[in-house]
């Protein structure tokens, strides 16, 4: 994350997110680490099930701050897309058994056809 102090004034900034920081530096733009930033537990500012932290940090006037933050409500978790093929496919599984590919030119007849809530 990059901030950047647009009024010339040096200051403390507090950034606060939803669920756990489990990891906070501050870091140069090439995004080598420079200092390990705390977090600590904040009020949430919106109803919620998830509790909140925040990380603190001086800036002077003018300064870009680079930052990197390990949030775990943002980590990346795997998905069983095949248990909800209903929600992002209407083509059903016996079709696609066999089925030959179409060049793409030929592709938007198919899903008139296939699809009825498609008008012709």
């Amino acid at each position: 994350m990059r901030l950047v102090e647009l009024t010339g004034q040096s200051g403390t900034v507090k950034i606060a997110f939803p669920g756990e920081i489990t990891a906070a530096f501050r870091t140069n733009l090439m995004g080598e680490q420079i200092a390990r930033l705390e977090a600590e537990p904040v009020k949430s500012p919106v109803y919620g099930p998830l509790s909140w932290q925040q990380v603190t940090l001086s800036m002077r006037g003018n300064e870009i701050a680079t930052l990197y933050l390990d949030l775990a409500q943002g980590r990346k978790t795997t998905r069983d897309l095949g248990s909800f093929r209903s929600v992002w496919a209407d083509i059903p599984l016996d079709y696609q058994r066999g089925v030959t590919l179409l060049p793409m030119h030929q592709a938007p007849v198919l899903a008139r056809q296939q699809s009825p809530a498609c008008p012709g």
